[in-house]
């Protein structure tokens, strides 16, 4: 079995607990849905400076405010197109 695949099945599968699963029992206790994003897993609870340009701001912060399963899958699709 090769690493980059069993790395990306393992994290898919955390990252599909953590922001699908989870989300839905939260929701379900709670009538509530949490957002679980790039920034919930930092612990952070908005957008961050990473350069002084305005707009790489604006597209990091972007990415890294859709939903990690969403985020997931599309560093997999850049993985898959890369690897040999």
């Amino acid at each position: 079995m090769k690493l980059v695949p069993s790395i990306m099945l393992i994290s898919g599968c955390i990252t599909f607990w953590q922001g699908v699963i989870q989300p839905i029992f939260v929701w379900l206790r709670t009538s509530y849905y949490p957002k679980r994003d790039v920034f919930y897993l930092l612990d952070e609870s908005g957008p961050l400076r990473f350069t002084d340009w305005a707009g790489v701001n604006e597209i990091l912060n972007g990415v890294m405010g859709i939903n990690m399963f969403v985020v997931w899958i599309i560093l997999c699709f850049f993985v898959v197109q890369f690897y040999d």
